[in-house]
């Protein structure tokens, strides 16, 4: 609704949608029951969390579809960066990821 009502009231036209730590890989991450672990101890870790990976995965795509239905500009993905700080590798990755976009005019 905001986006519209900028749109209309402002005459504001609005960019690309920037969807940040899009976790593609983790929807195709294969179903963590079918993996054979042979460590007893650690199995049952890395199973639960390949399956909270993937379950958040297909959350955040199903979210991700739903505001492309509800508001249709285009989407520009940065990718997930697994870091607790950005360091300069990963600053070149999300900025070649948005140089990387079609949807730039």
């Amino acid at each position: 609704e905001t986006a519209y009502a900028l749109e209309d009231r402002v005459g504001v036209q609005l960019g690309p949608v920037v969807v940040n730590s899009f976790d593609a890989a983790g929807l195709a991450l294969v179903d963590p029951e079918s993996i054979v672990i042979d460590d007893p101890e650690s199995g049952p870790a890395l199973r639960s969390a390949a399956r909270f990976r993937r379950g958040r995965a297909a959350d955040q795509a199903t979210q991700v579809a739903r505001l492309a239905a509800a508001l249709p500009l285009p989407q520009v993905h940065l990718p997930a960066l697994f870091t607790a700080t950005l360091g300069p590798d990963d600053t070149t990755v999300l900025s070649r990821s948005l140089a990387a976009a079609e949807v730039w005019s």
